[in-house]
């Protein structure tokens, strides 16, 4: 689980880097119909708040798709995408740290029907910020940042 949580941490470290790089344009959408970055570390805010709860509850926690929509659409600057994802991200590796080991190997399914361990859970935290770093990574070069 370090290796785990030190990746979780770095990818946190480096989807605000990338972030605060884009500075005025980080509400930019390629097209006007692409994601802009910010939408995409409140994604990764609130996926990670709902992998935290997960692991505290030891049990696959609600998902309220109208809910999540409506409070990503409220992260709407970069302040406050990064205000959301810092604590979520620390509640998330303290769920990680204090998962009984007996149920680290109980599966859950997620709502869009994969199924993973609760230990393995967490890795969807890494993945999800590690992609949408390099989504942000991309909208900078369409930029030419």
């Amino acid at each position: 689980m370090d290796r785990l949580i030190r990746g979780i941490e770095s990818s946190v470290v480096e989807l605000e880097k990338e972030l605060l790089k884009l500075g005025e344009h980080a509400t930019w959408s390629p097209l006007d119909k692409g994601r802009t970055a910010v939408d995409q570390v409140a994604e990764c805010a609130l996926i990670t708040d709902w992998v935290a709860q997960t692991l505290e509850d030891c049990a696959i926690a609600p998902m309220d798709w109208e809910a999540y929509g409506t409070t990503k659409a409220s992260l709407d600057t970069v302040e406050k995408a990064l205000a959301a994802l810092k604590p979520a991200t620390e509640r998330c590796l303290a769920a990680v740290r204090q998962l009984p080991s007996e149920k680290a190997g109980d599966v859950v399914e997620l709502p869009w029907g994969e199924k993973y361990t609760l230990g393995d859970l967490a890795n969807i935290v890494w993945w999800n910020n590690t992609y949408h770093n390099g989504q942000i990574c991309y909208i900078q070069t369409l930029l030419g940042i």
